[in-house]
C-alpha cells in the first residue's frame, strides 16, 4: 500500500512585501538610477573611457544589477514570479506604477571570521527585478505574496488599454520619444 506524497508547501507561511507609497517612489527611483549610473560610469572607465557607447554601458549596467522576469499574461491580468529566497518580507519593496513594477529585495548577513566568531563582517545583498508591462495596468490592483521564497505579483490590465508601454531602458524611452518627434516633422 502506498503512502500519499507530502508537499513541502503544506503549512508554509504567506507574507506580503511592502508596497511603496507615492511619496516614497521618487527616492526609490533615484536610488536605483544612481546605482545603474555609477555602474555604467565604471564600465565606461573599464572599457577605456571611449565616448559614444553610453547606451551600451547603461544597458550592460542594467543587466548586471537587475533581472527582467518573464511576464505571464491572461485575459485580464499580468503575473510576475521571482525568487527572493530567504529575504524577509519586510526587506522586499515593490515600486508599482501603471506601466512597470520594480521589486527590490535586500538581505543583510553577518558572517564570522575563520574561527566562527560572529560580527566580523556584514554583507548586504540587493536583488532588483524589473518588469515593463506590455500595456497599461490598473496601478491600484496590484497584489503580491511571498511563499517559500517566491514572490508572486499580479496586476489587472487597465480597462480599454491597448496602449503599449516603454522599453526596459529609461534612456531608450527618451530616445524613442525624440525619434518619433523628428519623424512627425
Amino acid at each position: 500500500m502506498s503512502t500519499p506524497a507530502r508537499s513541502l508547501r503544506t503549512g508554509a507561511s504567506i507574507s506580503n512585501p511592502n508596497f511603496l507609497s507615492d511619496s516614497e517612489k521618487p527616492g526609490f527611483f533615484d536610488e536605483l538610477h544612481s546605482l545603474i549610473s555609477n555602474r555604467a560610469y565604471a564600465l565606461f572607465e573599464q572599457w577605456g573611457r571611449k565616448d559614444g557607447d553610453h547606451l551600451g554601458h547603461w544597458l550592460q549596467a542594467e543587466r548586471e544589477l537587475a533581472s527582467f522576469p518573464a511576464i505571464q499574461e491572461s485575459k485580464d491580468m499580468f503575473t510576475v514570479t521571482v525568487v527572493v529566497g530567504e529575504v524577509p518580507a519586510g526587506q522586499v519593496k515593490v515600486c508599482a506604477t501603471d506601466d512597470r513594477v520594480i521589486v527590490s529585495a535586500r538581505s543583510h548577513t553577518v558572517t564570522g571570521d575563520s574561527e566562527g566568531i560572529q560580527g566580523s563582517s556584514r554583507e548586504t545583498r540587493s536583488l532588483y527585478y524589473m518588469a515593463v508591462w506590455p500595456q497599461r495596468v490598473s496601478d491600484d490592483s496590484y497584489k503580491a505574496e511571498i511563499q517559500n521564497g517566491i514572490l508572486t505579483l499580479t496586476v489587472r490590465k487597465a480597462p480599454n488599454s491597448g496602449t503599449e508601454t516603454g522599453s526596459h531602458a529609461w534612456a531608450e524611452t527618451d530616445s524613442a520619444a525624440n525619434t518619433s518627434k523628428h519623424k512627425a516633422t
